[in-house]
């Protein structure tokens, strides 16, 4: 039990430090929507991977392989997707990489 109690310290910076991380993940969010003259505009696929940064293959594993999966909106045969759902992925799966989710 005492070992336990040792711990906690350890814990809480751990804690403290993701904390941190993902308030800056929030900021750098933040600021590019405020950069963007088309802030929560659609995307299809193609542009959603650039939007990311990733290969179209990296882009499909997101969307079929991983959990958080990326969402999209079929329409007429086509996705599209929400930059700002694109954001929110991002944010859930670095907390997830993080250990946080």
């Amino acid at each position: 039990m005492l070992n336990a109690w040792a711990l906690i310290p350890d814990i809480l910076s751990l804690a403290r430090t993701q904390s941190a991380r993902l308030d800056n993940i929030q900021a750098e969010i933040s600021k590019i929507k405020t950069q963007s003259n088309h802030a929560d505009c659609w995307l299809d696929a193609k542009a959603a991977a650039e939007y990311l940064g990733v290969s179209a293959g990296t882009f499909d594993k997101y969307r079929y392989k991983t959990t958080p999966r990326i969402e999209g909106c079929a329409l007429d045969g086509k996705t599209l997707y929400k930059k700002s759902e694109l954001d929110n992925f991002v944010m859930l799966y670095a907390a997830k990489s993080e250990g946080m989710a």
